[in-house]
């Protein structure tokens, strides 16, 4: 094989490992499901899920929870939730090329 051909090869394989990948239509409509009955955080916990990011994904379920509790979204759950956003959308971004059909379904 020859260096050239060899170079090549790799530079298409990191290619390959570097390509965004998309989240499936079936997550996605999961999530805008969620959002359409005004449940956000049950929709960024299942985005985070995705994502697999168990400790984001706890952190939205513990908001949710909270949320159930105190029969509202306190201005100190919505800093949190902010906070956690932050993280939860350059994660999409960096993961999947169609973020911003995902970020506009939350």
């Amino acid at each position: 094989m020859k260096k050239s051909e060899l170079k090549r090869i790799i530079k298409e394989t990191v290619q390959k490992l570097n390509e965004a990948k998309e989240m499936s239509a079936k997550d996605i409509k999961i999530i805008a499901d969620f959002t359409s009955t005004n449940n956000h955080n049950a929709s960024r916990e299942h985005a985070a899920m995705v994502l697999k990011n168990k400790k984001l994904a706890n952190s939205y379920g513990a908001i949710k929870t909270l949320h159930m509790y105190f029969q509202e979204l306190t201005p100190e759950l919505s800093s949190v939730r902010r906070n956690l956003d932050k993280h939860l959308y350059a994660q999409l971004k960096n993961k999947f090329s169609n973020s911003d059909e995902i970020m506009s379904a939350m």
